[in-house]
């Protein structure tokens, strides 16, 4: 507390190369850790959510509980960071979901997309929007990604399409529901979305 918040975060990355002797040990750091998880400071935060990840990695009992206490703040640091660390957060929330799957079902409304996401954030959005829909979240995951079919951005449209396309296939429940949005694509008199959901629906 003592250091400054660019001191912090140095302490914090030089934690990572220590071992901790035993789990009472790593239960104390987490607890002392669990305050930086609320610091205002970005770069403090997602340095004590990798510290977090380190010392529990060895401790698979410890994970769910551990991700849980981390999932407030990446959630906090994709809704008011700017773009590059969004996207760096994104990066952060792709590899978390590798080890939990399920983690953010319940916040899959922080992946949609803003009007100001430049192009690079709004394709990591809608990557990782594909990879959490589930049954619980996706009718609402698909008539968001068919809002931005009808993109002006070619490139953001097509990305749109495809991503339909993932999740028909990926979950049978939403099927349906998806092939209907991609026949109401034919619709649009834009020919570049006409031939991506041609391509998709083959």
């Amino acid at each position: 507390r003592s250091f400054n918040e660019w001191g912090q975060s140095i302490v914090l990355q030089l934690l990572e190369r220590y071992s901790p002797a035993d789990e009472e040990e790593v239960f104390d750091i987490l607890n002392i850790l669990d305050e930086r998880l609320k610091h205002a400071n970005t770069s403090v935060v997602m340095s004590a959510i990798n510290l977090f990840i380190r010392l529990t990695s060895e401790l698979p009992g410890l994970l769910e509980d551990v991700f849980e206490r981390i999932r407030v703040p990446m959630v906090s640091v994709l809704r008011s960071g700017t773009p590059e660390l969004v996207f760096t957060c994104l990066h952060h929330v792709q590899l978390l979901l590798l080890r939990q799957p399920r983690l953010l079902d319940n916040d899959y409304k922080t992946f949609f997309c803003r009007f100001n996401d430049p192009a690079y954030v709004k394709y990591k959005r809608l990557e990782l929007m594909t990879e959490i829909a589930s049954p619980g979240n996706a009718h609402s995951i698909v008539d968001e990604i068919s809002a931005y079919a009808t993109d002006v951005g070619m490139e953001m449209a097509r990305r749109s399409v495809r991503a339909l396309g993932k999740i028909a296939l990926k979950l049978d429940a939403v099927s349906d529901y998806c092939m209907g949005k991609l026949l109401s694509l034919f619709t649009l008199d834009m020919d570049y979305v006409t031939s991506e959901t041609l391509a998709v629906m083959q």
